[in-house]
């Protein structure tokens, strides 16, 4: 995983707001957590929606 991986290669062609979202960092927080838990049995994943209609629906935002 590269050393500033928040910072974003081609900021000028990503529009503003836009939700980024990094698959490596997500993947390995993932790892993190099932590690920290003890097995992904004990995991009981869950978001909290009551604040988004539908990300990334209107905001014109591309993959990362």
């Amino acid at each position: 995983m590269r050393e500033k991986w928040h910072e974003v290669l081609n900021a000028s062609e990503v529009p503003s707001p836009c939700l980024l979202i990094y698959p490596d960092r997500v993947r390995e927080n993932i790892h993190r957590m099932v590690h920290i838990a003890g097995g992904v049995e004990r995991l009981r994943p869950h978001m909290k929606t009551h604040k988004i209609t539908s990300p990334g629906a209107s905001s014109g935002c591309g993959r990362t």
